[in-house]
C-alpha cells in the first residue's frame, strides 16, 4: 500500500506540474486514482462530474464525487498567487 501511495503522490505531483488547465488536471488525476484503486483491489466507483448537492435551500456543485468522497479541483498553480483558505471554505456547506 505504501508503494502505491508513493506512486500516486508522484503521479499527482507530475500531473499538477504539467497540466495546462483544470480539465486536463482532473483527467490526469482521475486516471491515477483509478489505477491506484486497481492495484489495491478497491472497487472503482465511476465518478459523477459536476454533481449538485443540496444543503437546505442552497445548491452547491462539486467537481467530482466518488461515492462519499468529494473532490473539488482548482486550476493548476492557483495556490501560488493570492489564494486564501477562505476561497476553499466557500466550497463547503
Amino acid at each position: 500500500m505504501k508503494k502505491t501511495a508513493t506512486d500516486l503522490l508522484k503521479g499527482v505531483s507530475a500531473a499538477t506540474s504539467s497540466s495546462n488547465n483544470e480539465t486536463q488536471l482532473r483527467h490526469e488525476l482521475e486516471n491515477r486514482l483509478e489505477s491506484a484503486c486497481g492495484v489495491l483491489n478497491i472497487p472503482w466507483t465511476p465518478f459523477q462530474m459536476d454533481r449538485s448537492l443540496k444543503s437546505g435551500k442552497n445548491t452547491k456543485f462539486v467537481d467530482v464525487a466518488h461515492g462519499a468522497v468529494i473532490i473539488e479541483y482548482e486550476p493548476p498553480k492557483s495556490f501560488l498567487g493570492n489564494f486564501s483558505i477562505s476561497h476553499g471554505k466557500k466550497h463547503l456547506f
